[in-house]
This record gives C-alpha cells, structure tokens and sequence, in this order.
C-alpha cells in the first residue's frame, strides 16, 4: 500500500484552490490537476508499506501527546517545484508554528517506528497540478484559512480515473470556536 499522513480541506479552501486552478487552465497551462476532492495538505510521505496499522499507532502517540492547539491552514503564496517532467503548481500555506510542530513530531515519530520518511524541511503546501508546462504561469492567491479537524493515514491508489485516497484512519484535531 502506498500511504501518506495529511490533512483534507475543507470545502471552502479546496473551492479557493479550484478557483486558482481554473485561472491556470484559462492561461492556457496543459497539466494533470489536482481533483477538488484530492486536495490536501501531505504532513509525512509514507511510500509503500504494509504496515498500516503501525503508522496509525505512531500518529495515535503524537496526536494523543501534541494536539494541544488547533492546526490553521492559511493560503500564501503561489509556486512551482521545477522537474523534468513538467513543473509541480502548488499552493503554499503560511508557516503556523502549531503546524510545523507537530509535522515534526509526526516525522520523527514515524522514524522511530522505522519508516523511512523524507527528512527535508518542511514546506507546507497543496499542490494544484504536476508535470505542467507552466512557463509564464501566474495567479493571485485568495486570502482563505481554516483550521484542521482532524489529521488522516491515507492510502493512494492509481486508478483508471486517477489517483483515488482513502482514509484508513483518523484522529481529530482540537476544537476551535472561531471560524478560519
């Protein structure tokens, strides 16, 4: 199984997102989009594994020990990751210390558990397309925020209409009255 440990946004952000995916298309980007319901923030890339059940023991110890504070997602600025293929359009989100902290405490807890995780710094993101032909590629992005509610295990598959996520688990994140 090939899983990742992320967070899925809520329908207002990932509609902000589409709405900057949908500028892209109309200046002309030729890309693999990001489906609406595939948008998400990657906390820790698992790869293939066959131990589920031991990455969600690792993330029920870091969530039961550092979902102390909500986790707020805000949209920041706009980017590319440069690659061969194409570039990667992605979305980057503010840097909310809650956020970094416990992604932190995620890594290292699910390379304790023997996972090899990237150990690159982290730099939060939702991506909007890969292997893009995005010369000149340019959009504003929306000022939009949330909060996480809950943090997911999520396996991804390659499906005839795409990449499919399922969430095998899922741990809420804290309660927060205010809106984001």
């Amino acid at each position: 199984m090939r899983l990742f440990v992320g967070i899925r946004l809520n329908a207002e952000l990932a509609a902000a997102l589409e709405a900057v995916q949908q500028q892209l298309r109309a200046q002309g980007v030729r890309a693999r989009y990001t489906r609406f319901d595939n948008l998400h923030l990657t906390l820790a890339f698992i790869g293939e594994t066959p131990f589920a059940a031991e990455a969600e023991a690792a993330m029920a110890r870091v969530c039961a020990a550092e979902f102390n504070v909500p986790l707020r997602l805000s949209l920041s600025h706009f980017g590319f990751f440069h690659g061969r293929g194409g570039d990667t359009i992605w979305v980057g989100l503010g840097e909310d210390p809650a956020l970094i902290s416990f992604q932190s405490a995620l890594v290292k807890e699910l390379l304790a558990a023997g996972f090899d995780i990237e150990r690159r710094k982290f730099r939060p993101h939702v991506t909007l397309a890969r292997q893009a032909d995005s010369q000149d590629a340019w959009v504003e992005v929306p000022e939009r925020s949330m909060f996480a509610t809950e943090v997911a295990l999520i396996r991804s598959e390659v499906t005839k209409a795409g990449r499919e996520y399922t969430d095998l688990a899922s741990f809420a994140c804290p309660s927060y009255s205010q809106g984001g």
